[in-house]
């Protein structure tokens, strides 16, 4: 039984290849070529500082209920990730941007 339903011989099975319901149609798709997305740089690796003072730079990484936005919303490199999230943690410290949004 598994050998007829393997070769297409079962029941619906029309030509080409599959179970029978296209009509091979699986042939004539052409697929696009895959075209890597170009990368935005890093805002730190510009050449922007990463300061706790300045709050509307430290709000641009923190999410509206107070988290820390991980690095593919940030947009920023492994290296200036860390440094975005002791910014984060510095100027929560500093009572400047609350822990958490109630």
């Amino acid at each position: 039984m598994y050998k007829k339903m393997r070769e297409g011989t079962g029941t619906g099975a029309g030509k080409g290849k599959g179970k029978g319901k296209g009509k091979g149609r699986g042939d004539a798709r052409v697929k696009k070529p895959f075209r890597k997305r170009k990368r935005r740089p890093c805002l730190l690796c510009e050449g922007k500082g990463a300061d706790y003072k300045n709050i509307a730079f430290v709000r641009r990484f923190i999410s509206d209920r107070g988290k820390i936005l991980p690095t593919r919303s940030t947009g920023c490199c492994t290296k200036h990730q860390r440094i975005v999230s002791k910014v984060v943690k510095r100027a929560r410290q500093a009572g400047l941007i609350p822990y958490s949004v109630d």
